[in-house]
């Protein structure tokens, strides 16, 4: 943008302390920005100098700041209106910026970055930091102590003063990388043999949905996961339904009720119960946006196909980001049977739809795991 001469939003006409190019920075803010998808949000940051509010609207102290004028706000005292305003982008294609954005390393992580590669040129094995190296991270748990697997770097060779020694790269117990032998056995498992495993495994799983019959297929399948996403939308909806009817008789039953001597106890009580149908009704209209509708199928077989389209290039020669934010839509999670020499992949139905729901069906693929020692 900068070099076809696309000024930002604060350019030199908004005030001349603006140059009106784009950053990394410019970047970042539109795409964590909740305005795009049609919703103001509003507190998500301090920077009074002795209270802050929280999420229910009330002043408390600043406690524990610091010095710190400006802090962020932990996510549950933010105040969001949903569809405020006309929305630019689908919550969809929102929601699929996120999952790209919070896989990206950070910039810590990339110091090691090749400084001769060029954009486009980096695959997995160029990157250092210890989230990029690690395509499965957060992915995979231990079936014996429940833990999560880890990627651990062990060193290898003799060390030769003056160069720093080479690394043999694994995944390995949480339980037993933090709590020793107590919890849990190391039962380490190659990174680049499980790696390949899973993506082999998610690869020739979805090939059910290429050939000539692969949309009708893939259709069928996303009407049957979007019925069994609506059906639990619809329970929710009539539960929290059944619960403001339940309110609103309490309402009705203070006010019959009420006389001069109770008002003060009464006036509180429908304070609070104010506040909890606001609630409700905050939730029932989020289960609203959740619901889709059969005329949006279409829209979201066509976003799914293209995913799966990309797929093999992506986990193939993809950024690290992109591999790990692709996994992260097709698997549920890896189950490392190390006595068994193998893995369970819980692979999605369905690739996880931008902006849906994270569950949906799922189904269990073993695969032997190649490259383990005795």
């Amino acid at each position: 943008m900068n070099r076809r001469k696309i000024e930002t939003a604060r350019a030199s006409g908004w005030s001349d302390r603006y140059s009106g190019l784009w950053a990394a920075a410019t970047v970042r803010a539109i795409l964590v920005n909740p305005a795009y998808r049609g919703d103001l949000v509003w507190n998500r940051r301090t920077d009074a100098r002795f209270f802050r509010i929280t999420g229910d609207g009330n002043a408390v102290e600043r406690i524990g700041s610091r010095g710190r004028r400006l802090e962020v706000n932990d996510r549950k005292d933010w105040i969001e209106t949903r569809d405020s305003h006309p929305a630019i982008i689908s919550r969809r294609v929102w929601e699929l910026a996120q999952l790209i954005l919070h896989g990206k390393p950070s910039s810590k992580e990339q110091r090691g970055k090749p400084k001769n590669t060029r954009p486009g040129e980096m695959t997995g094995a160029a990157w250092v930091g210890p989230k990029a190296r690690f395509l499965l991270s957060s992915l995979c748990e231990c079936s014996k102590c429940g833990s999560r697997y880890e990627g651990h770097g062990a060193p290898t060779g003799k060390h030769v003063e003056g160069t720093e020694r080479s690394k043999t790269w694994s995944y390995a117990c949480g339980g037993y990388i933090r709590r020793g032998r107590s919890t849990c056995s190391r039962g380490g498992v190659p990174m680049d043999a499980l790696d390949e495993s899973v993506v082999a495994v998610v690869l020739r799983y979805y090939e059910r949905f290429a050939g000539a019959n692969g949309a009708n297929v893939l259709e069928r399948t996303i009407q049957r996961q979007i019925g069994g996403e609506s059906d639990s939308v619809e329970r929710s909806r009539t539960r929290l339904a059944a619960q403001r009817d339940k309110l609103d008789g309490l309402v009705r039953n203070l006010v019959d009720n009420l006389t001069d001597t109770n008002r003060d106890h009464v006036d509180r009580r429908l304070l609070e119960l104010t506040k909890q149908r606001e609630m409700l009704e905050r939730d029932l209209r989020s289960l609203d946006h959740m619901a889709i509708g059969q005329t949006a199928i279409a829209d979201l077989k066509d976003e799914v196909k293209s995913f799966l389209t990309r797929l093999p290039e992506t986990l193939g020669n993809g950024r690290p980001e992109l591999r790990r934010a692709a996994l992260q839509r097709c698997i549920e999670r890896v189950v490392i049977e190390r006595e068994k020499r193998a893995a369970t992949v819980m692979v999605r139905c369905v690739p996880a739809i931008a902006g849906g729901p994270r569950g949906g069906a799922v189904e269990a693929v073993e695969v032997k795991l190649k490259g383990l020692g005795k």
